[in-house]
């Protein structure tokens, strides 16, 4: 019994000195430094870059050989471009005296080696030689042998942040550029289109989208990725996509393959599998949207896939919880009955709004969980290219990244190191009050469509006391942060400072608007406005931002609409007395209120506007409230864009005697302005009724009319 207890504690001796024995060092100040081996032009390309970091996280220089020998004992790196390791792919093994790192491509080298540094060195994309103290030691298991597993084979973060490679290659993430021979409604950029590829509808051609059983179209879409893949066999996915609308085409051949009037999916997907047969190598995807929602009724080729756009599931909120639930996981269900390749097309910022927050990170990680467990395979984000303009792009760019690779992503942690890495000195107040905002959202059931107005975020989340505590807070620390968090500092500020205005603006004349009640018909300028309006302008010159949306509606137009707006203190005999809806008012905008509340209209369809597209608005107005009045004044919204145009004229009527009062035509240089009308009134005391109505143009009787207030002084 003895004998076999000291053989028990013997052998377990020589476990813990055997697994001792197993840590590999790869470097040690006191001892030689290792070297790089390296042989073709890629692996050198990588060589380099693990000289840099390896400096950074050691601050010594190492040597690069590129005979491929290793020199007795000395511990080595091994950069191998190596064919056989999964594209998109690395592997990290260490054997005997060396650390490999393989991966079939430089982008994979490049990838492996950052991740290496970030997962066994501790040294991470925000890191530099100026913030990291130097190790004296690198020591690793010497049974290492890792390759990645990702949640999603594409993981794209749309940002301006995932355009800079050296991004991608700490977070693993894809680009348009790197994957994608041909991305989105682009078919015209790759073909010269002929009359014989477009669309044919009752015998008649349309050039506004294509036919996708033609044979020339086909033929043409051969050429070009044979001639793409003949020039870079890596980027080898291939986008067929409709255009961006609602017509599919009917000729005969279409209507054989199964084409409907308000379904393309027959032709488009017909196409796409014959595409998958020429071309192995290549991938092709189209999408879910519009006339290609329905999948067709035959399989897909193993390289063929669809990328599910979720413009029309509900923003904001979880989808599990959704009223929609149902209908969106049949959507997944029917498509994987087809294939198994699922992209995703999802959405991140508001559109309409750069600067505003949309806190939907912890939202959002739920339902890319669900996504996951409906089998997509792939996420395209899309945020937006513009860079510094869009508030807290490099946050969701990052956490998004992590998200791709781990939906499980402790996302409150790495938020938190996020704002304590890049913003060191207001760090910690930026991320109390972002998670805040996250949580907030997270817990409410309220929608945020990525194209809208601030009332819906005041509802969910945004709240002027606590914009006005995080301004004062960051400003007072702005001027001891250095240089760069300055620069980071100035979008945070200019967004703070102009989702301040949109509150104040869309509050209209009230306590908590942009002007404050006088007495019963006027106003004076709320001195917040005043003072945010100077602090946009400031802080957003300091960084360059010239757009603040989508559409590239100009920061300067903005700042001057502002100015007028304070220039000419609001004054109204209607303001705040009770209106009657004549008209059936849209289902989007019920609130009559909204016309006489003191909160115009600018050039943005979706702030301060009424907008009427079921019946020409007409309202019932009690005398009592505007019989002193001389002036009438009417503002209206043109927006091509969103098929918005000003009326032909306004009709008002006293007791049934009708005056009717034109408007002249603007002339505006882009697509959007607001109309004007402002004319001489007499309204009896003795009137009985009043009434206001809108007369549309004959050739826009079918299309929207948007009113801020209706105006008598």
């Amino acid at each position: 019994m003895f004998k076999k207890l000291l053989f028990l504690l013997l052998t377990q001796f020589l476990l813990v000195g055997c697994a001792n024995s197993k840590d590999f060092v790869l470097y040690n100040n006191n001892s030689a430094l290792p070297f790089i081996l390296a042989s073709n032009q890629h692996e050198l390309k990588a060589a380099t870059q693990f000289q840099q970091l390896f400096k950074t996280a050691t601050g010594k220089s190492i040597e690069v050989k590129n005979n491929g020998t290793n020199d007795g004992d000395r511990k080595n790196i091994a950069l191998v471009i190596d064919h056989d390791i999964t594209p998109d792919s690395f592997h990290i093994y260490i054997e005997e005296n060396t650390l490999y790192i393989k991966a079939a491509s430089l982008n994979g080298l490049l990838t492996g080696a950052s991740n290496f540094f970030s997962a066994y060195v501790g040294l991470t994309q925000f890191d530099n030689a100026k913030t990291f103290v130097p190790l004296t030691e690198i020591k690793l298991d010497q049974s290492l042998n890792y390759t990645p597993k990702y949640d999603f084979e594409y993981r794209e973060p749309y940002f301006a942040q995932n355009f800079d490679p050296s991004f991608r290659y700490w977070n693993s993430t894809h680009s348009i550029e790197d994957k994608w021979a041909l991305w989105g409604h682009n078919i015209a950029k790759a073909v010269k289109v002929s009359p014989q590829m477009l669309a044919k509808i009752n015998g008649k051609t349309n050039d506004e989208q294509f036919d996708f059983s033609s044979k020339e179209l086909e033929k043409a879409l051969i050429d070009y990725i044979s001639g793409k893949l003949e020039n870079d066999p890596g980027v080898n996915h291939f986008m067929i996509m409709p255009n961006d609308n609602d017509i599919v085409c009917l000729c005969e051949a279409c209507k054989k393959e199964g084409n409907t009037a308000n379904n393309a999916s027959p032709a488009v997907f017909s196409l796409l599998n014959r595409l998958a047969d020429k071309f192995p190598q290549a991938v092709f995807f189209s999408s879910a949207y519009i006339t290609t929602q329905t999948p067709p009724k035959t399989k897909l080729k193993a390289n063929t896939g669809v990328m599910i756009s979720t413009m029309s599931f509900p923003k904001g909120i979880i989808i599990e919880k959704s009223p929609k639930a149902a209908s969106i996981s049949r959507i997944f269900d029917d498509w994987k009955a087809v294939t198994d390749q699922i992209y995703l097309w999802d959405y991140a910022i508001n559109f309409d709004n750069y600067f505003e927050f949309y806190p939907t990170l912890l939202i959002q990680q739920q339902n890319l969980i669900y996504y996951k467990n409906k089998g997509v395979t792939g996420v395209f984000m899309h945020g937006s290219d513009e860079g510094g303009f869009v508030a807290f792009g490099d946050l969701k760019a990052y956490i998004y990244a992590q998200l791709f690779k781990d939906v499980n992503t402790d996302v409150e942690k790495e938020i938190k190191l996020f704002f304590a890495k890049q913003y060191p000195k207001t760090g910690a107040i930026l991320a109390n009050y972002y998670l805040n905002a996250e949580q907030t959202a997270f817990k409410s059931n309220k929608i945020i469509d990525i194209y809208g107005g601030i009332q819906q975020f005041k509802n969910k989340y945004l709240i002027l006391t606590d914009l006005n505590n995080l301004f004062n807070k960051i400003s007072t620390l702005y001027p001891s942060a250095n240089t760069e968090e300055q620069k980071k500092l100035n979008l945070v500020l200019a967004s703070v400072s102009f989702q301040k205005l949109e509150i104040l603006r869309t509050n209209g004349v009230s306590e908590n608007g942009y002007a404050i009640p006088a007495n019963n018909s006027s106003a004076t300028i709320n001195e917040q406005s005043t003072v945010a309006l100077k602090s946009f302008k400031e802080y957003s010159t300091a960084n360059g931002i010239k757009i603040y949306n989508e559409i590239g509606s100009l920061v300067s137009d903005y700042l001057k609409q502002w100015q007028d707006l304070l220039n000419q203190p609001y004054k109204n005999l209607l303001y705040g007395k009770p209106l009657k809806a004549l008209s059936k008012l849209d289902e989007d905008y019920p609130n009559i209120k909204v016309l006489n509340d003191g909160a115009l209209g600018f050039t943005d369809y979706y702030n301060n506007w009424l907008i009427s597209t079921v019946e020409p608005l007409k309202v019932e107005i009690a005398t009592k409230d505007i019989s002193e009045a001389s002036w009438l004044e009417m503002h209206f919204l043109v927006d091509k864009k969103h098929r918005i145009y000003a009326p032909e004229s306004v009709v008002l009527t006293l007791d049934g005697k009708s005056q009717e009062y034109k408007l002249k035509e603007e002339a505006f240089t882009g697509l959007t302005g607001v109309q004007k009308l402002r004319v001489q009134v007499k309204i009896p005391k003795a009137t009985q009724s009043v009434t206001l109505s809108v007369k549309k143009k004959p050739e826009f009787e079918k299309r929207a009319i948007a009113c801020d207030e209706i105006i008598f002084n």
